[in-house]
């Protein structure tokens, strides 16, 4: 563990720079955001150097996880909703790609050769829009396409796939406090996940193939994976979570948090090699540095700026 706090000072200032509105978001986020960096983000960081290293990085962490949830729950207001459902058959198409401003995500296994894709989307309480909001309902639609290998799942206004919901909404109406949350299942022929989520959790299940997950404000947690290619998990703010089930032979895969913990369960028998390096938080259940499972194998690479790395083997 590196003791230099520059870092630490780098990372704080980032999440602060993250908080307080640098990622464009729609709605009330742009302004809101700007007031959660200032007012819940405020961290002593002298007092908190004055204890112990791995206390300073759980306070640090924690702060600006509760900072981010407080965020994440600002904009993800949850109230009335409307619940949409797509399938299709994805033929020889084996890439999976998302990017939802605000929501969770959650892709599982299915059965044949369909991909189910099934979405909610939810509104704030808020009377003075109350018109707004229906028209928003109504002319809101869910759609998988299909190009070449390619399978994207959206949700758009109706009879224009090139127009997200949140862009026409706010075009149309100056309004946009809602969030859309998936629920995907996906055939097996399916083995490349690219997902990208803005605010809100991302959770995959029991899949094969290649990640490539990136969250910017939430956590990232995948359960029962085989990893095959090169894969690469990344958190700007929020913790991860991994219950890796098998590498396959030349696969790798790279984990990255900004600010936030990292947790990786190891199936018994895996053979890997790990590469582990946590700026500032505690590493346990593996050394600093590299180190092999069982012999050794295909690479695991954690690494947290602020945030401890357990391995669980």
């Amino acid at each position: 563990m590196r003791q230099n706090y520059k870092p630490i000072l780098a990372a704080v200032v980032l999440s602060m720079v993250l908080l307080a509105g640098c990622t464009q978001l729609p709605g009330k986020a742009d302004t809101n955001l700007e007031l959660i960096g200032e007012n819940e983000v405020r961290l002593d960081l002298g007092a908190a150097l004055q204890q112990d290293l791995g206390e300073a990085a759980a306070s640090l962490e924690q702060t600006v996880e509760d900072s981010a949830i407080k965020l994440s729950e600002h904009i993800i207001t949850k109230g009335i909703s409307k619940k949409l459902s797509v399938a299709k058959e994805v033929g020889s198409s084996t890439v999976l790609s998302i990017n939802n401003p605000v929501g969770t995500i959650e892709v599982k296994p299915a059965s044949g050769n369909q991909i189910i894709v099934n979405t909610t989307i939810w509104f704030d309480n808020n009377s003075n829009h109350e018109a707004d909001r229906q028209e928003i309902m109504d002319h809101a639609e869910v759609s998988i396409q299909l190009n070449g290998d390619k399978i994207t799942a959206s949700t758009h206004v109706k009879n224009n796939l090139k127009k997200d919901l949140w862009t026409w909404a706010q075009d149309k109406f100056d309004y946009s406090n809602f969030s859309i949350d998936y629920s995907i299942e996906v055939p097996e022929s399916v083995d490349m996940y690219k997902i990208t989520n803005n605010v809100g959790e991302v959770q995959l299940h029991d899949l094969q193939g290649t990640y490539h997950i990136v969250s910017n404000v939430g956590a990232v947690k995948i359960s029962g994976a085989t990893f095959n290619g090169k894969s690469t998990v990344e958190s700007n703010t929020g913790s991860i979570h991994l219950d890796i089930a098998d590498m396959k032979a030349k696969s790798s895969l790279k984990v990255k948090t900004d600010i936030g913990s990292i947790s990786a369960s190891l199936a018994k028998s895996l053979q890997c090699s790990l590469e582990i390096e946590s700026e500032l938080g505690v590493i346990k259940g593996a050394e600093d540095g590299k180190s092999e499972i069982n012999g050794g194998g295909p690479l695991i690479s954690l690494a947290s700026s602020i945030g401890a790395i357990t391995i669980n083997n």
